[in-house]
């Protein structure tokens, strides 16, 4: 089940990808910020509690909703698997924007595909040369390809039903709303979001690297 689950999750990934500000996200992001309000205090213990009071109920909630469905009708249990898989994911935004900066350069459209970088990075690379901007963004693929696609996977196949996809995409957000404070008085909060990321992604980001680095091999011989 887990293996069709995710064919068809990529598939429907293909065939309908979901927006990078769909209604599952905005919920999610609103969610991180409110609670990231009302529990910052400047103190590094506070992050930690926030953290589990986020994580732990959405994770626990995939896994028991899972198995309650598992044992009322196998099918239903298929079907949250993929769809929560589905929302989970994100590969193909972050690879259609790859595709049009690189048919941008094709076509000799460098200013494009400048602009085109710069909504994909949330910068600005004026003065950026075509070969740069392939560089800068091959690097931002392998990233976004981990983040939203193996990653997600990875958590997918070791935890119950969707539970480890749940917990990944979430962790992935607290770490990136709340880990990415940098005025003094908010960094303490978000350490613990970021070092649990840090944590989550240490064996699914050397495996990536490491199939990256036999993929780059291949292509050389």
């Amino acid at each position: 089940m887990t293996l069709l689950s995710l064919i068809l999750a990529l598939l429907l990934e293909q065939l309908r990808p979901l927006p990078a500000q769909g209604l599952a996200m905005r919920v999610l992001r609103g969610l991180v910020a409110g609670i990231g309000r009302r529990f910052d205090d400047g103190a590094g213990a506070r992050g930690r509690i926030a953290w589990v009071i986020v994580v732990l109920p959405v994770t626990l909630a995939a896994a028991i909703g899972y198995w309650l469905l598992w044992e009322t009708l196998p099918v239903l249990a298929f079907v949250f698997n993929v769809v929560v898989l589905y929302v989970c994911m994100g590969f193909r935004h972050d690879s259609g924007l790859f595709s049009d900066i690189h048919v941008a350069l094709r076509l000799c459209e460098p200013e494009r595909a400048r602009i085109l970088l710069g909504q994909w990075r949330g910068a600005r690379y004026d003065d950026a040369s075509p070969s740069e901007v392939a560089r800068l963004a091959i690097e931002q693929g392998l990233v976004a390809s981990h983040r939203s696609l193996f990653g997600v996977v990875f958590w997918f196949v070791l935890l119950p039903g969707p539970s480890g996809a749940v917990m990944y995409r979430v962790a992935r957000e607290l770490a990136q709303q709340w880990g990415g404070r940098r005025a003094p008085e908010n960094a303490a909060f978000g350490r613990f979001a970021q070092r649990a990321m840090e944590a989550i992604e240490w064996l699914p980001v050397r495996i990536t690297a490491s199939g990256d680095g036999l993929a780059a091999s291949s292509a050389r011989v």
